[in-house]
């Protein structure tokens, strides 16, 4: 019971050291090593990009809850002024409309082209019934 655990050969110099056959194992074992650290690499990145993207939610999603706020407290602000202005002010009744005394200068700068023509053409008859040519 006091034989190493492992099977050396005796007529080799060094265990198992110029077998082909361990030589690819060991390049087999290599690779398998490298690919491994590259996969483990590639998680290490995946997980930091996961937590910076979900950093940048978390602040985007303050600013928005900011955001809400404010714009819920002007919403306040303004249902306050038009309480106060409907409260403030009774409702204004129409008043009754008067007859300008005057014609505006638009309507007579309009109509004046056409008071020209008639005072140079004439004032226009008018046809009635028992006129000929109606």
């Amino acid at each position: 019971m006091t034989a190493a655990p492992f099977h050396q050969r005796p007529e080799s110099a060094e265990p198992l050291g110029n077998e082909s056959t361990l030589q690819t194992g060991w390049e087999q074992l290599h690779r398998a090593r490298a690919l491994l650290e590259s996969e483990q690499e590639n998680l290490r990145l995946v997980r930091a990009g996961q937590r910076d993207f979900d950093e940048q939610l978390k602040r985007r999603e303050a600013a928005l809850l900011a955001r809400e706020e404010a714009v819920t407290a002007r919403e306040q602000v303004v249902a306050e002024r038009e309480a106060k202005i409907a409260s403030a002010t009774p409702p204004a009744t129409p008043a009754p409309e008067s007859a300008p005394a005057e014609e505006s200068v638009v309507a007579r700068l309009t109509r004046a082209p056409f008071a020209i023509a008639r005072s140079v053409l004439g004032p226009k008859e008018k046809s009635g019934p028992d006129q000929p040519g109606a």
